[in-house]
């Protein structure tokens, strides 16, 4: 299976994350195009075993979450809420349970500089006849040509047919000392710099991106359904 691997750092840090969970999620951003009947499989199947493979790889993805560091990141919003509402013990108590988590971590985990906390999942698939797609690159070209490279970033993203697999993860060497930071930041009685600490910290997040091209995982999946009818005769 072919993958690409993106890297950015997160970037959403506003105060209403302060009650989300780590935990995988999925949207939908178009339905699927009708496919022809293959191999003697029905639209219905053919999409079925796709989604299938595509499950796979987000499950696979999602056990290699560590509890405990998406309890110190949830711990983290909880301090910047407690900092909202000027209740300094409450924002030192959610700031000790999260170090305490990331030093449970680095003394089990030394080798590991990155904890997966949280995965979710796009899924965007192109509804258009040929027609449409060589006028949809035509654009992107145009807009290359004219330096417009938004404009081109977008009408390609828009011929994008793939499965969408993100997950963020906390940078171990630098994020249990943010949180240490914070703390003493607070110890001073400097809210708005211990608030500004924690945001910072949350920017650290590493997101890594698996782009799976669907047009693969519909040919897998009528490979096997191939080599399955094989099987019988």
């Amino acid at each position: 299976m072919a993958l690409i691997t993106l890297n950015s750092c997160a970037q959403d840090t506003s105060d209403s994350k302060s009650n989300k969970e780590a935990s995988s999620t999925a949207e939908n951003e178009v339905v699927r195009m009708d496919k022809p009947e293959t191999l003697d499989m029905s639209k219905e199947d053919l999409n079925s075993g796709v989604q299938g493979k595509a499950v796979e790889e987000v499950d696979k993805a999602s056990s290699e979450i560590i509890e405990e560091a998406a309890t110190a990141v949830q711990h983290t919003y909880e301090a910047i809420k407690a900092i909202n509402d000027k209740d300094k013990k409450a924002a030192l108590d959610a700031l000790e349970k999260a170090t305490g988590k990331l030093e449970l971590l680095v003394a089990r985990e030394p080798s590991l500089a990155l904890l997966p906390v949280e995965v979710t999942t796009k899924t965007r698939d192109l509804i258009a006849d040929l027609k449409v797609i060589k006028k949809q690159k035509k654009m992107a070209e145009k807009a290359i040509e004219d330096d417009y490279l938004q404009v081109a970033r977008r009408a390609i993203a828009d011929m994008a047919s793939e499965v969408e697999i993100s997950t963020v993860s906390v940078p171990l060497t630098t994020y249990p000392d943010a949180m240490k930071v914070a703390a003493i930041l607070l110890d001073e009685d400097k809210m708005d710099e211990a608030k500004i600490a924690l945001y910072t910290a949350l920017n650290t997040l590493v997101i890594e991106k698996e782009i799976i091209p669907l047009p693969i995982l519909r040919a897998e999946v009528m490979i096997a359904a191939a080599q399955s009818e094989d099987a019988k005769d």
